[in-house]
């Protein structure tokens, strides 16, 4: 299989493997917020702290690892620069 006709499932893997590092903090996060809430009786409060930490700890991991995929691009555009570069010189 060659690079290009893994490019579509390349990508819906990185979509979806994003989502899911939104999506389930965010939800076991309200899940567990509501039940702080019920337990300790101080809603809405639990369910908004802890919502939005796991939002901004999902946030800050997403930047780390689009920046990590940004860097991981660029290295193989270097690669293929250099290697047309090579075989038109031969």
């Amino acid at each position: 299989m060659t690079e290009k006709s893994t490019f579509p499932w390349k990508s819906l893997n990185l979509g979806l493997s994003l989502a899911g590092m939104v999506a389930i903090p965010l939800i076991l996060a309200a899940l567990f917020g509501r039940w702080l809430d019920s337990y300790l009786n101080t809603a809405p409060w639990g369910f908004l702290g802890i919502t939005l930490f796991a939002f901004i700890i999902t946030n800050i991991i997403v930047v780390i690892k689009s920046l990590k995929i940004m860097a991981e691009i660029e290295r193989e555009g270097e690669k293929e620069k250099h290697a047309d570069r090579g075989s038109h010189h031969t």
